[in-house]
């Protein structure tokens, strides 16, 4: 990837890091902007990703010398209409609060989407939070869609204690409410056939090579999931432990399906299906 000059503008000098060399001021401006993301996701996801290494900028205030503010694009490989297509994920787009109103925040973006052929990118999208929405607007991104949450009730109990308010709900209350979560819910009265299994598995293997080639035609756009991916995303994250089954065929064992999935505090979260 080549170095380009720094942009100099309102007192910031905006530039591509050096992943080795501006390592700590990365992670600096990660504890100030987003304490959230342990040290050790720094290897993982800017050094090891399958389809190569972030490009993250930096923008350093000249009066200080010091670095106020980073964002990064992630390599991510897709599929549109059968052909291979090379994505940047915007990420880790944070800037130091004393800074955020003199300008490296929309420079940042500027200095990324302008840098988009040179960084072997053919397109850039992000999910955007609430303030960091704004920046990338104006550095060009578009708004394509909206996602959506969806959530299905398992059990009653904090749910309920939410809604109604009371401290300790009695079990003998809960009780009858949880029973009818379950005869309500379609998958108590849905079986595996009697060909197929479903079971946890550590390591995503040459099976789910040939799952792909054989899923993968029928989306318009998708982003690639070949094991070599997989294995990265989900089993070598440093700081999330996924739950992973596979579906399987009983007689040669082919992948069917699979899904991933991960819990934060009571509520589990499926990651990829």
């Amino acid at each position: 990837m080549n170095q380009a000059a720094p942009i100099e503008h309102g007192g910031y000098s905006i530039f591509l890091s050096d992943l080795e060399k501006n390592r700590e001021e990365i992670l600096h401006s990660w504890k100030k902007n987003l304490p959230h993301l342990p040290e050790a996701r720094y290897p993982w996801i800017y050094e090891k990703n399958p389809y190569g290494p972030a490009a993250c900028w930096l923008a350093k205030y000249a009066a200080q010398d010091k670095v106020v503010g980073a964002t990064a694009l992630f390599p991510r490989k897709f599929l549109s209409r059968g052909k291979p297509l090379m994505a940047g994920i915007a990420g880790d787009f944070g800037v130091d609060q004393e800074h955020r109103g003199f300008g490296p925040a929309l420079s940042l973006q500027r200095a990324a989407v302008s840098a988009c052929k040179e960084t072997g990118f053919e397109v850039l999208y992000g999910i955007p939070t609430g303030q960091s929405e704004p920046a990338l607007l104006r550095a060009g991104y578009k708004i394509v869609g909206h996602m959506i949450r969806m959530t299905k009730l398992i059990r009653s109990d904090d749910y309920l204690k939410r809604r109604i308010g009371w401290g300790n709900l009695p079990k003998a209350f809960l009780g009858p409410v949880n029973l009818a979560i379950r005869l309500l819910s379609k998958e108590s009265y849905r079986t595996l056939r009697q060909e197929c299994l479903l079971r946890p598995i550590s390591v995503f293997d040459e099976r789910f090579d040939r799952f792909w080639e054989r899923v993968s035609g029928r989306y318009s756009l998708i982003g690639e999931r070949k094991s070599r991916y997989l294995n990265w995303r989900f089993i070598q994250c440093p700081h999330k432990n996924y739950s992973v089954f596979a579906l399987t065929r009983k007689e040669t064992d082919e992948i069917l399906g699979y899904v991933c999935a991960y819990v934060a505090g009571n509520r589990i979260h499926v990651a990829d299906l």
